[in-house]
Protein backbone atom coordinates (compact mmCIF):
# COMPACT_ATOMS: atom_id res chain seq x y z
CA UNK A 1 0.00 0.00 0.00
CA UNK A 2 0.94 3.45 -0.78
CA UNK A 3 0.02 6.17 1.77
CA UNK A 4 -1.74 9.80 -0.14
CA UNK A 5 0.51 12.41 -1.56
CA UNK A 6 1.71 15.00 0.71
CA UNK A 7 3.12 18.38 -0.15
CA UNK A 8 5.22 21.30 1.65
CA UNK A 9 6.69 24.13 0.01
CA UNK A 10 9.92 23.22 1.21
CA UNK A 11 10.33 19.52 0.25
CA UNK A 12 7.94 19.21 -2.45
CA UNK A 13 6.00 16.32 -2.42
CA UNK A 14 6.42 12.90 -1.44
CA UNK A 15 4.53 9.90 -0.75
CA UNK A 16 5.04 7.01 2.24
CA UNK A 17 5.30 3.59 1.74
CA UNK A 18 3.86 0.85 4.08
CA UNK A 19 5.76 -1.89 5.20
CA UNK A 20 5.03 -3.31 1.52
CA UNK A 21 4.05 -1.04 -1.19
CA UNK A 22 3.86 -2.28 -5.17
CA UNK A 23 4.10 -0.54 -8.25
CA UNK A 24 1.97 -1.94 -11.55
CA UNK A 25 4.22 -1.84 -14.84
CA UNK A 26 2.57 -2.57 -17.57
CA UNK A 27 3.92 -4.00 -21.31
CA UNK A 28 7.88 -4.14 -20.41
CA UNK A 29 9.06 -5.58 -23.65
CA UNK A 30 13.31 -4.75 -22.30
CA UNK A 31 14.81 -5.04 -19.09
CA UNK A 32 13.63 -2.11 -16.79
CA UNK A 33 15.51 0.25 -14.46
CA UNK A 34 13.73 0.87 -11.65
CA UNK A 35 14.97 4.35 -9.88
CA UNK A 36 13.86 5.35 -6.19
CA UNK A 37 14.87 8.55 -4.52
CA UNK A 38 13.75 8.74 -0.42
CA UNK A 39 14.82 10.86 2.69
CA UNK A 40 17.20 8.87 3.92
CA UNK A 41 15.43 6.31 6.50
CA UNK A 42 18.25 7.30 9.26
CA UNK A 43 16.34 10.46 10.49
CA UNK A 44 13.14 8.33 11.88
CA UNK A 45 15.19 5.53 12.51
CA UNK A 46 18.22 4.35 15.08
CA UNK A 47 19.80 1.86 12.55
CA UNK A 48 19.50 1.12 8.58
CA UNK A 49 16.34 -0.36 7.12
CA UNK A 50 16.80 -3.21 4.89
CA UNK A 51 14.86 -2.17 1.69
CA UNK A 52 13.98 -4.86 -1.37
CA UNK A 53 12.80 -4.36 -4.16
CA UNK A 54 10.96 -7.64 -5.47
CA UNK A 55 9.09 -8.52 -8.76
CA UNK A 56 6.37 -10.68 -7.55
CA UNK A 57 8.35 -12.78 -5.09
CA UNK A 58 11.25 -12.27 -6.55
CA UNK A 59 14.14 -10.65 -4.82
CA UNK A 60 15.84 -8.17 -7.78
CA UNK A 61 17.62 -5.98 -5.32
CA UNK A 62 18.36 -4.51 -1.92
CA UNK A 63 19.91 -1.48 -0.06
CA UNK A 64 19.81 0.21 3.32
CA UNK A 65 20.13 3.32 1.92
CA UNK A 66 23.03 4.19 3.96
CA UNK A 67 25.42 6.00 2.01
CA UNK A 68 22.96 7.42 -0.70
CA UNK A 69 19.08 8.72 -0.86
CA UNK A 70 18.57 6.98 -4.71
CA UNK A 71 18.78 3.70 -5.67
CA UNK A 72 18.47 1.84 -8.81
CA UNK A 73 17.41 -1.82 -9.39
CA UNK A 74 17.94 -3.53 -13.09
CA UNK A 75 15.05 -6.13 -13.45
CA UNK A 76 15.33 -8.46 -15.88
CA UNK A 77 12.39 -8.90 -18.69
CA UNK A 78 11.80 -12.74 -17.93
CA UNK A 79 11.30 -11.96 -13.90
CA UNK A 80 9.50 -8.84 -15.00
CA UNK A 81 6.97 -10.75 -16.87
CA UNK A 82 6.76 -14.01 -14.58
CA UNK A 83 6.01 -11.17 -12.19
CA UNK A 84 3.17 -9.85 -14.11
CA UNK A 85 4.57 -6.67 -14.03
CA UNK A 86 3.99 -6.37 -10.02
CA UNK A 87 7.36 -5.12 -8.61
CA UNK A 88 6.73 -3.92 -4.86
CA UNK A 89 9.59 -2.14 -2.30
CA UNK A 90 9.33 -3.37 1.01
CA UNK A 91 11.12 -1.92 4.17
CA UNK A 92 12.22 -3.85 7.56
CA UNK A 93 11.21 -0.59 9.85
CA UNK A 94 8.40 1.23 9.65
CA UNK A 95 7.02 3.95 12.58
CA UNK A 96 3.84 5.27 13.89
CA UNK A 97 3.89 9.11 14.12
CA UNK A 98 1.42 8.94 17.35
CA UNK A 99 3.74 6.88 19.04
CA UNK A 100 6.54 9.15 18.58
CA UNK A 101 5.29 12.52 19.68
CA UNK A 102 1.83 14.73 19.66
CA UNK A 103 0.91 13.68 16.37
CA UNK A 104 -2.87 11.70 15.77
CA UNK A 105 -1.37 10.15 12.64
CA UNK A 106 -1.40 6.34 12.96
CA UNK A 107 -0.52 5.29 9.96
CA UNK A 108 2.39 2.77 9.48
CA UNK A 109 4.97 4.68 7.79
CA UNK A 110 8.06 2.91 6.06
CA UNK A 111 9.86 5.27 3.46
CA UNK A 112 9.21 8.82 2.31
CA UNK A 113 9.62 8.49 -1.20
CA UNK A 114 9.86 11.34 -3.65
CA UNK A 115 10.25 10.18 -6.79
CA UNK A 116 10.19 6.60 -8.73
CA UNK A 117 11.03 6.32 -11.95
CA UNK A 118 11.30 2.71 -14.02
CA UNK A 119 12.86 3.22 -17.56
CA UNK A 120 13.78 0.46 -20.57
CA UNK A 121 17.56 -0.33 -19.94
CA UNK A 122 20.19 0.64 -22.23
Amino acid sequence: DWHEAEYSPTAGLWRWTAQRSTLRIVDARTPVVVTIRVERPRRYFDDDPTVRLLAGETVVGETTFEDSDLWSVTIPLDVMLASGGRVSITTSHTFVPAEQGPSSDRRHLGLRVFGVNVAVQD
